[in-house]
């Protein structure tokens, strides 16, 4: 599945659960199913690598990015320039694609 089919996956899903919401009674033993496959969907989406030519992250979001010819690495834009924290990437690290940051850790309270 590519980026594309996702986003039509998640929200075929999202309408199937408001009209389920509408009706719990008839479809109580499905609408957890199908709300477990949206968040799986959801989270796919987040994790898979775009590509530069398909779309940019938002001004100084912190991304990981891969480049063409270094290792991946956190990067941002800024201006229409990538960095990172080392500094400004240059041409010959040109970044192919990037992708979100994955949620940080939830805290245990019960520490």
């Amino acid at each position: 599945m590519n980026q594309n089919d996702i986003e039509k996956a998640i929200e075929i899903y999202k309408d199937n659960i408001w009209h389920m919401e509408q009706n719990p009674d008839a479809f109580e033993s499905d609408l957890p199913r199908f709300k477990l496959v949206l968040q799986a969907l959801e989270k796919q989406l987040q994790s898979q690598w775009i590509p530069v030519t398909e779309r940019l992250p938002e001004n100084q979001q912190r991304v990981i990015v891969q480049r063409k010819k270094c290792p991946m690495v956190m990067g941002w834009l800024m201006f229409g320039k990538w960095h990172t924290d080392f500094g400004r990437m240059y041409r010959n690290y040109e970044v192919t694609h990037w992708m979100p940051l994955p949620e940080p850790p939830k805290e245990d309270n019960n520490e």
